[in-house]
């Protein structure tokens, strides 16, 4: 367990996010993010963030650039 949740429960949620494959999970104009590239967002920024617990600041906007 780190940071409250089983990790084993955080690699399951990317795991849900990539069975949904290429089905739309995003649209904004003509931008489209699939379920798959979004599990790869997530996996990336996962990595990034690594495993120590940090105050992360996370900036949003109704743009895929955010996502």
């Amino acid at each position: 367990m780190h940071g409250g949740i089983p990790v084993a429960t955080k690699l399951a949620f990317v795991a849900n996010l990539r069975s949904h494959g290429t089905r739309p999970a995003l649209l904004a104009g003509d931008d489209r993010v699939t379920y798959a590239d979004l599990a790869d967002r997530v996996a990336d920024v996962a990595a990034r963030l690594g495993s120590a617990r940090q105050l992360v600041l996370i900036a949003g906007g109704n743009r895929m650039s955010t996502i």
